[in-house]
């Protein structure tokens, strides 16, 4: 309806996907940090997590006891023995690449947002989940699933060749331009865990990164979980294509 196209529909149970997946588990449980000790590490979580959006929750996440992201779900409570990924090994280089702009992140309010997410303190995070029988199980360790956001993440790669076709992979990602283009609720795993994992694993980070708000209607955020969502063909017919996308592009919130 808008004019756009796209060259690459990707699933995630593809099984080129899941190939590019465990071999992305694979180099990181084998990777170590710029100090020399392993990048993956087994230990116990406990904590709450939205099944939302899928992430664990810190303390100073929530807001009056919920996630801010989905307010009618109640956050679990989760005691599991989960691999992590050392994260604080990562984080005086990505944090020097943003502040560079060797990773642009645009508009520079987002850029000051991400910068703040340092400041308050960043903790290592779970890739894998020990309860959960759906999904691509760790090639180190079959009793573990992949946390979802380590398997979505690698599409990016998986889709362009990453594990299953060298020089493809080549010629999109270590040899092109990489921007990302995302709403700013997943900004978070965007922009620090992502370019972290491919830091560890040799792998070039995206070279900018484009973050946008959300729709609203009457003060909540348009989404198919909500219900709340109106079909870009409505927009088009009643404002043509240009006419949509100019909605598009200055009513983000």
């Amino acid at each position: 309806a808008m004019g756009i196209e796209y060259d690459r529909f990707i699933r995630t149970t593809e099984e080129a996907h899941v190939r590019g997946v465990e071999k992305m588990l694979e180099r990181l449980h084998g990777a170590t940090g710029p100090d020399g000790q392993p990048v993956v590490y087994e230990s116990e979580y406990r904590g709450l997590y939205c099944t939302g959006c899928e992430k664990f929750l810190s303390g100073r996440e929530l807001v009056d006891g919920s996630c801010p992201e989905h307010p009618a779900l109640q956050p679990r409570e989760l005691k599991e023995r989960n691999y992590f990924f050392r994260l604080s090994a990562f984080l005086p280089r990505l944090q020097e690449l943003i502040k560079n702009d060797e990773i642009l992140i645009r508009p520079e309010r987002r850029k000051r947002e991400v910068l703040g997410l340092f400041a308050q303190g960043l903790d290592d995070f779970s890739i894998s989940r020990e309860k959960v029988t759906w999904g691509i199980r760790l090639p180190f360790d079959r009793a573990q699933t992949a946390y979802v956001w380590v398997d979505a993440l690698s599409n990016y790669i998986t889709a362009i060749g990453y594990g299953d076709d060298p020089d493809q992979f080549a010629y999109w990602w270590r040899d092109g331009k990489v921007l990302h283009l995302m709403a700013k609720d997943i900004l978070k795993f965007h922009t620090i865990y992502w370019p972290a994992m491919l830091l560890a694993v040799g792998e070039k980070t995206p070279d900018e990164m484009f973050i946008h708000g959300y729709l609203t209607l009457v003060d909540r955020k348009m989404s198919k979980s909500l219900g709340n969502v109106i079909e870009p063909d409505a927009w088009v017919k009643d404002f043509g294509v240009d006419g949509a996308r100019y909605l598009l592009m200055t009513l983000f919130r």
